[in-house]
């Protein structure tokens, strides 16, 4: 594997990672919030705040063949 690949492969793999933990943080959050409050979140935020994760649960698994894909683009 050519430095290239390893540069867009490593940045993919950091992005994925990126959108699973805000998604989590963002649900730990809100979770807390929830506790403490007594208060209702509705449904919305927790629909925009989960959808981070499964982005990233695919970019994860897709990233070696986007690689390629932008490899394939580049030359």
């Amino acid at each position: 594997m050519d430095p290239l690949e390893r540069g867009i492969l490593l940045i993919t793999r950091l992005l994925a990672a990126t959108l699973m933990l805000w998604s989590v943080m963002d649900l730990s959050v809100d979770s807390i919030l929830l506790f403490h409050n007594q208060k209702p979140v509705s449904p919305a935020t927790w629909v925009v705040d989960f959808l981070p994760l499964p982005l990233g649960l695919v970019a994860l698994t897709k990233a070696r063949a986007f690689t390629r894909w932008v490899c394939d683009k580049l030359e």
